[in-house]
């Protein structure tokens, strides 16, 4: 029951925060002349980082939002069928929520709702990881961060 409390509380918390945020932005972009508000190009700015906070508080699904990009640019070293000479490196699996959360044959390499203390984070963020091709998209980053930071469900 806990969980489930804990779900809606995040979902009416979403829900509002869609709805507030908006109107607030409109009402102050109409009520605001052009020197106060900085003008079209502040606005819009804010708009988007408005949009990415409210990216930041909807709860993030493992199997949509998480497991795909692992899927797409993780997994080829780190699956079952690794590319990589002897298999994935240190065992670290992230073809499924459980070998994830496992995580390599010396340590987890996320703390759940601990982003800033998961090794998986740090890696994603510096682009040590992946090795092949270029760093993840910062939309990426923070998806996985923020599923992390959400306590890395199994959703």
């Amino acid at each position: 029951m806990h969980e489930h409390a804990q779900d809606l509380r995040i979902l009416i918390y979403y829900i509002s925060l869609m709805l507030l945020l908006p109107l607030g932005l409109l009402f102050w972009t109409a009520t605001a002349d052009e020197e106060t508000r900085g003008g079209i190009i502040e606005t819009e700015r804010l708009g988007v980082n408005l949009i990415a906070f409210a990216d930041s508080v909807r709860p993030v699904s493992f199997s949509q939002d998480v497991q795909p990009i692992f899927n797409s640019r993780c997994v080829f070293c780190h699956g079952p069928n690794s590319i990589v000479a002897g298999g994935a490196p240190n065992g670290l699996l992230l073809d499924t929520y459980d070998n994830v959360i496992f995580g390599s044959n010396f340590l987890p390499v996320l703390v759940p709702g601990e982003p800033e203390n998961s090794t998986i984070m740090r890696m994603l963020e510096n682009g040590t990881m992946p090795a092949q091709g270029e760093k993840l998209p910062d939309d990426q980053i923070a998806l996985v961060r923020n599923w992390i930071a959400q306590g890395a469900p199994d959703n």
